[in-house]
């Protein structure tokens, strides 16, 4: 796990809110329960699936849409809170397939009728291992092969046309890590349950009409029936647009779904990164800049160098 993970770790984990409540203060409940197609296909995801042929009874009409490329899991343990323990297993192409069911995505046809609702669906296709911050060849936790877990996110809209994530909730089939060490072996087999912590530090949030994309977002939290130790999920690469992905406007291409060129990115223009380097720049030509003025301001002394004054005599006693 990279340093500035870890800062986004404790960035998600600071905000503390009450427990199985969405951010607008509605009680969560059980995520959608709907049967899945069973037809898995390889990441990335996108849903709904679109020209997937494998799933039937699409509506093409459909304008929002989310695509993903993959999950970090991250398990916590705040025993000592001095001292915060983090492990994660970061989920890639390859390592997990994806299934649909109907109904796990809600599209409301009025923006201010929401929430907008995505359920994700994914089966690891082999053993996950993951180091914790302390040890990085050790495995500290597993996700076991065949692992299927689901989760729904949910999208609070506002009347200004803003959006952020105001709730996720895990589904009937929740996600399952093992521990493998010192300090997650003693938990055993966690299961993430009820969500713990607020989700406004998760960073997920957009405006309508354009469209939002992330690398990595922070990590919304989930309870696992122990004290000390939390399930965290990480979206990884992901892209969301609730209006404007069906092209029937476009003559060329009828039936064709995509995203617009008008996206914001979850990391601003001057993200931690820029900031380090124009300060770097600024702080080099700043050095620079006070050389060349004290080199300019350097006088000096003609006196040995006019032929025509008169020299000075020096006697030298033998």
């Amino acid at each position: 796990m990279n340093h500035w993970q870890v800062h986004l770790l404790l960035a998600s984990f600071c905000v503390f809110s009450v427990l199985g409540q969405s951010s607008d203060g509605t009680t969560m409940s059980g995520g959608n329960t709907a049967s899945a197609g069973g037809k898995y296909q390889p990441l990335p995801l996108h849903i709904p699936p679109f020209n997937v042929s494998d799933y039937s009874g699409i509506n093409d009409d459909e304008q929002c849409m989310l695509y993903l490329e993959g999950l970090s899991v991250v398990v916590m343990d705040n025993l000592d809170k001095s001292n915060l323990k983090f492990a994660q297993i970061d989920i890639r192409a390859g390592d997990a397939e994806w299934d649909y069911a109907k109904d796990d995505v809600l599209c409301p046809t009025n923006f201010t009728q929401g929430p907008y609702k995505f359920t994700i669906r994914l089966k690891t296709t082999r053993e996950l291992n993951g180091n914790s911050t302390d040890d990085s060849k050790t495995p500290a936790i597993r996700i076991a092969s065949g692992t299927s877990f689901s989760f729904t996110i949910s999208l609070n809209t506002t009347l200004d046309l803003f959006w952020k994530l105001g709730g996720a909730i895990v589904g009937s089939d929740p996600l399952q890590v093992q521990g493998l060490k010192d300090p997650f072996s003693t938990a055993g087999t966690m299961v993430a349950k009820s969500r713990v912590f607020s989700l406004e530090t998760a960073g997920i949030n957009g405006v309508y009409g354009r469209g939002w994309a992330c690398s990595l977002t922070q990590a919304f939290w989930f309870n696992t029936g122990t004290d000390h130790y939390f399930i965290g999920i990480m979206l990884y690469n992901t892209q969301i647009q609730l209006t404007g992905i069906n092209s029937t406007a476009d003559a060329n291409c009828k039936g064709c779904h995509y995203f617009m060129q008008q996206v914001d990115d979850c990391v601003g223009t001057f993200s931690p990164g820029s900031w380090m380097g124009i300060i770097s720049a600024l702080v080099m030509v700043a050095g620079l800049m006070f050389g060349y003025v004290m080199l300019q301001s350097v006088q000096t002394i003609d006196l040995f160098d006019d032929p025509k004054h008169k020299q000075i005599v020096i006697n030298v006693r033998e």
